[in-house]
């Protein structure tokens, strides 16, 4: 009997569909441990039985988007899956219904534990950004998505967002329509650990995101990150995926 893998209900930050716009936007975001040896399993399962359900569930209005990411480099989480939706309860909703379809499509499911027995979910509020990716994007494509997690004092994350939005949102603007950068976003966490501020930054390949990081720090004249630290965050660290599923 085949045995298909069911992902978790809650999934950051994330990927590229992290910077849609919306009232009230949420990311419910699953950082997971998984087994490595798996990886092509897990990903070909995402494709063809979690992609069709999410599709369907953001098609009817009650998702923005979701996906599934694995490591390129970082630490131990090295699956990352994620809903965005409209506020927490419709985002909630929308990532159960995205469970049933799921299920009903592919009876004999496997419990995403199999795979991944260790997660932790974390709810993200979107701040600022830049804008989606054209809606129309290869389905194929497998675009790189850098997460800059910091930890930042609560009670600067308003000059934080001030100086983000002044700022780097600007340059980042001109990456994306230089082609540089599909899309940037800022986001703060709602629910989650220590790491309250998160930079998420897509570009369609390694090669092109390493030529964005070079002319944002070129046209800022230094990295963004020595601003966030001056303003009293402590710990920063990135994590870089490739994302293989994206819905929007």
């Amino acid at each position: 009997m085949t045995r298909i893998l069911i992902f978790p209900l809650a999934v950051l930050l994330a990927a590229p569909a992290l910077a849609q716009d919306g009232p009230d936007v949420k990311v419910l975001a699953a950082f997971n441990q998984c087994d490595w040896t798996r990886g092509d399993e897990m990903v070909a399962l995402a494709r063809s039985a979690v992609r069709p359900a999410l599709q369907s569930v953001v098609d009817d209005g009650m998702l923005l988007g979701g996906g599934f990411a694995v490591h390129t480099w970082g630490d131990e989480w090295n699956v990352l899956t994620w809903y965005t939706g409209d506020g927490i309860e419709g985002t909630l909703a929308g990532s159960d219904e995205v469970g049933r379809r799921v299920v009903a499509g592919n009876p004999d499911i496997t419990p995403f534990a199999e795979f991944c027995p260790t997660h932790r979910d974390v709810v993200y509020d979107r701040v600022a950004g830049t804008g989606a990716p054209a809606s129309d994007a290869d389905e194929d494509a497998t675009p790189v998505q850098v997460l800059a997690f910091y930890t930042c004092p609560y009670g600067e994350l308003g000059g934080f967002a001030e100086t983000y939005t002044s700022t780097l949102l600007p340059v980042s603007r001109t990456l994306v329509d230089d082609g540089l950068l599909l899309s940037e976003g800022l986001f703060f966490h709602e629910l989650g650990d220590e790491w309250n501020v998160v930079v998420a930054r897509a570009a369609p390949d390694m090669s092109t995101l390493l030529d964005a990081q070079d002319a944002m720090n070129e046209r800022l004249g230094g990295s963004p990150d020595e601003a966030l630290f001056e303003m009293g965050c402590s710990a920063h660290k990135d994590n870089i995926y490739t994302v293989m599923v994206e819905v929007r």
